[in-house]
C-alpha cells in the first residue's frame, strides 16, 4: 500500500474550494457548477453569476461584464464589513418608505411588486441593507476626496465660452419690408440660422438699409436690418454652480473607476479563470 500524504486542514479546504462540484452520471461524472473567478482565494461559481444575473434581469448581458459587475459587488461588501459600516434600521426605512410614495403604493401593493419579483420584504429590505451601506462607502472614499477649485472653473469657462453665448449673440435684428404678406419683424437671427440666399443678402445691409427682392423656395422677400446686436455670453456667476457641478460629477466619476481598478483591486487577489 502505497502511504498518503498528509494535508493539513487549511490546505484541504482551499483545495475543495477550487474543484469543481461533481455529480455521479452514468458511469462518469458531470460538472453541474464551475468556478469562474476566485476573491481572495473565495470562489465565484457559474449557479451564483446566473443568479446575480437573474436578480438584477441582466440575463442578455455579456457573460465578462456581468462578473465584472459580480465581483466589484462583492470587492464593495468586503471594504464595507472591514470598516465596520452599517446601514441603521431608519434609514433603510426611509428609503423602502420613499420608494413606496414615488411609485405610489400602499404596504400590500409594495409587497404585491416584491412579491412578482421573486422577493420578500425580509430579502428586499437585505439588499437595501447592502446598497445603503455601499453608498456609504463610496462617500467615505470617493467623494470626501473630490474638489473642484475655482481656478478649475474658471480655465473651463474660458475654455468653453461658445457654450455660454447668450441669444444677444444673434448678431443682427431684421424685419420683412413694406409689401410682405406677413410684414413686421421677423426676429434676430445669426450666420447659419437663414437660408443661404436670405443670409448673404441680409450680412450687407447695414442698419436701416432694405434689400433688393430675394428669391427662395418660400417666394419673395425684402429684409430691412434694424440693428446689429452685439455678441454676449453668460457671466462666469451665472454659469458656476453648474460648471462645478459637471467638473465635479467629471472628477468623481474618474476618481471611483480609479479606485475601484486600482486601489480596490489591489487590497484583493482577485483571479478571473478561463
Amino acid at each position: 500500500m502505497i502511504p498518503s500524504r498528509a494535508m493539513s486542514p487549511r490546505r484541504a479546504r482551499v483545495a475543495a474550494l477550487l474543484l469543481p462540484l461533481l455529480v455521479a452520471g452514468p458511469g462518469r461524472g458531470e460538472i453541474v457548477d464551475r468556478i469562474v473567478a476566485t476573491i481572495d482565494g473565495e470562489p465565484i461559481t457559474a449557479f451564483e453569476l446566473k443568479r446575480y444575473a437573474g436578480e438584477r434581469g441582466a440575463d442578455r448581458l455579456q457573460e465578462g461584464r456581468l462578473l465584472d459587475a459580480l465581483i466589484t459587488d462583492k470587492l464593495l461588501d468586503k471594504e464595507v464589513a472591514a470598516l465596520g459600516i452599517a446601514a441603521r434600521d431608519e434609514e433603510i426605512d426611509r428609503y423602502i418608505e420613499e420608494i413606496k410614495l414615488r411609485n405610489g403604493m400602499d404596504g400590500e401593493r409594495f409587497r404585491e411588486a416584491l412579491g412578482a419579483q421573486g422577493l420578500t420584504v425580509t430579502t428586499y429590505r437585505a439588499r437595501v441593507k447592502a446598497e445603503i451601506e455601499k453608498s456609504q462607502l463610496v462617500n467615505r472614499e470617493i467623494r470626501q476626496r473630490v474638489n473642484v477649485s475655482p481656478q478649475e472653473i474658471e480655465r473651463y469657462y474660458k475654455a468653453h465660452l461658445a457654450d455660454y453665448a447668450t441669444s444677444a449673440s444673434l448678431a443682427r435684428q431684421f424685419s420683412e419690408g413694406p409689401g410682405a404678406e406677413k410684414g413686421g419683424e421677423i426676429g434676430t437671427f445669426a450666420r447659419g440660422q437663414m437660408e443661404q440666399a436670405l443670409e448673404d443678402a441680409a450680412f450687407r445691409l447695414k442698419a436701416g438699409e432694405v434689400s433688393e427682392p430675394i428669391q427662395t423656395v418660400a417666394g419673395f422677400h425684402l429684409l430691412r436690418a434694424e440693428e446689429d446686436i452685439a455678441a454676449g455670453h453668460k457671466s462666469l456667476d451665472e454659469v458656476r454652480d453648474t460648471i462645478r457641478d459637471a467638473l465635479y460629477n467629471e472628477a468623481l466619476e474618474a476618481r471611483f473607476q480609479q479606485w475601484l481598478s486600482r486601489d480596490l483591486r489591489e487590497r484583493h487577489h482577485v483571479e478571473v479563470l478561463e
